[in-house]
């Protein structure tokens, strides 16, 4: 978790504290361990010499790959297991990827599915959207609803990233500040 122990996520929290809280939502050392581990390789790039010495990486493994952490890195650390491995790989977004194509290939891998779905839901939790502005806030609201909802099965993936999708998404979000004004100006006058 030193890979994370430097890095700030968007509400400008320690990225670690993130990675734990989905692994510990998980059930079985299997998905606690790809939810542990899910962030490691997107946010691991170009890590400090430091760091990398710190979790057990030897000089001639970073000579050979470099600074960011790797599925090569990750094995000669002991995490070796095939399917785990693999739901890291499959749960990591990769440089120019869409995040339509991305979820995509989550939904391909059943173990990475439910970790980017326990992601997902304490990325959207209101503490953490509370740090942000609220147009940061109901923008990454957007993008982790509709997100949810194709990882679900609710919506195929014909409506994951079209305008029709963002207008409905938009239309409910205004009806609901509609809804809480009216609330808010009915309090005011009691």
């Amino acid at each position: 978790m030193a890979v994370l122990s430097d890095k700030l996520d968007k509400s400008g929290m320690t990225t670690f504290w993130h990675s734990l809280r989905v692994s510990n939502s998980m059930k079985g050392w299997h998905l606690q361990t790809i939810a542990l581990l899910h962030d490691c390789l997107e946010d691991g790039k170009n890590l400090k010499p430091e760091i990398l010495a710190l979790i057990g990486v030897p000089d001639w493994l970073v000579e050979k790959d470099g600074r960011d952490l790797t599925v090569r890195k990750l094995q000669f650390l002991g995490i070796t297991d095939p399917d785990v491995l693999a739901s890291i790989e499959a749960i990591t977004k990769r440089n120019g990827e869409s995040y339509s194509d991305y979820l995509k290939r989550v939904k391909l891998n059943p173990d990475a599915r439910l970790v980017k779905l326990a992601d997902i839901d304490d990325n959207m939790t209101v503490e953490r959207l509370s740090y942000l502005s609220d147009g940061k806030a109901v923008k990454m609201s957007r993008k982790y609803w509709s997100a949810m909802r194709y990882l679900r099965d609710i919506d195929d993936d014909s409506m994951l990233g079209t305008d029709s999708y963002e207008d409905f998404i938009r239309k409910e979000y205004i009806k609901l500040n509609e809804g809480n004004s009216g609330a808010a100006s009915r309090d005011a006058g009691r």
